[in-house]
């Protein structure tokens, strides 16, 4: 790594929590449509964060559900959630994006929300969601596609773009195809390549259909204790993650993804990029974060200590000053 490195304590009494949609690859039961299906969408006042626009932004295998929050005028960032991600898992970070769930955010230390002062696009991955009928991404060329597709319809030409987990993988492949359009990168809890992968990923045999076992793996994304101090949202997590509609492809479909990563030409990566990683990330692990760190010129680390893998749940400032680009 040619740039610098940070380390962040989070301190525990301030308590962040949000929503993730699952962070390893694991098969999600088809349940009732997804609770967000029914609320109201005000595309009136498209210039107010607390307020957003929905629209189905066409790709080749169908459309993608996606939302846009904040000032029209104010920088674009384009939120990329890991494998099979969901809108409201970026929750913590742009409360809009979950309104079912006000209450329970509104108990916990205030994070100004990115479409404070941010133009900030959202969507579900195809096969999850409000795009559950999409066919998923089987490989992360076609991930980054679907993300450019969302980016381009509603943040425009050149924007920010932050990826979570495997969402990463997708940003990152998005930056190295198409570097005239990332003017920014942040990769949080990602890895550089499935070839060079630390250590192996959870993945499942057979469907993952009760709550139980959703809650395992929420529970095995965050730092231990977090679940101890936060139980009623960390079961809000459970109950959503449930509560998804997903393509019977899903599952298979991510794991391809995840193997199709090749990021061995990351040196070619032109956007400033910021890397962040929660030192206790027990699914991916930081050491893969901190290849990523070393082969993009001039990146900035930021280990994030005591945190695990989900941070925009336990560390949502730090997560907000890294996509804002405020120096720690």
């Amino acid at each position: 790594m040619d740039g610098w490195e940070s380390d962040i304590r989070i301190v525990v009494a301030t308590s962040p929590i949000s929503l993730m949609v699952r962070p390893v690859v694991l098969m999600r039961r088809s349940v009732a449509r997804s609770r967000r299906s029914n609320r109201t969408v005000h595309c009136e006042a498209r210039s107010s964060p607390r307020f957003s626009e929905m629209i189905q932004v066409p790709i080749e295998r169908g459309e993608l559900a996606a939302e846009v929050f904040g000032p029209v005028d104010a920088n674009p960032v384009l939120l990329i959630a890991g494998g099979g991600g969901a809108m409201w898992s970026w929750s913590r970070i742009l409360p809009e994006a979950w309104p079912d769930n006000l209450g329970s955010v509104a108990r916990l230390e205030p994070v100004r929300s990115l479409a404070a002062d941010m133009r900030v696009a959202v969507y579900d991955q195809a096969g999850i969601g409000l795009s559950a009928t999409t066919e998923p991404a089987d490989n992360t060329a076609t991930a980054a596609l679907d993300a450019l597709a969302v980016g381009r319809a509603l943040l425009g030409e050149r924007f920010t773009v932050t990826g979570m987990s495997l969402g990463g993988a997708a940003a990152i492949r998005l930056a190295l195809d198409q570097p005239t359009v990332v003017e920014q990168l942040v990769l949080v809890c990602t890895f550089a390549s499935a070839s060079t992968f630390v250590s192996v990923p959870v993945a499942t045999n057979g469907e993952i259909d009760d709550e139980r076992s959703v809650g395992a793996d929420v529970r095995r994304s965050l730092q231990p204790g977090f679940c101890d101090r936060h139980p009623d949202l960390v079961d809000a997590v459970i109950a959503a993650s449930l509560d998804l509609d997903v393509h019977p492809a899903l599952n298979d479909r991510s794991i391809e993804v995840f193997l199709s990563h090749d990021g061995h030409d990351l040196v070619h990566i032109a956007a400033p990029t910021t890397v962040v990683c929660g030192s206790a990330d027990s699914v991916f692990g930081i050491e893969n974060s901190e290849q990523i760190a070393n082969s993009i010129p001039d990146s900035r680390f930021v280990r994030l200590l005591d945190v695990g893998h989900a941070v925009h749940l336990e560390a949502p400032h730090a997560l907000s000053d890294a996509i804002r680009g405020a120096p720690h």
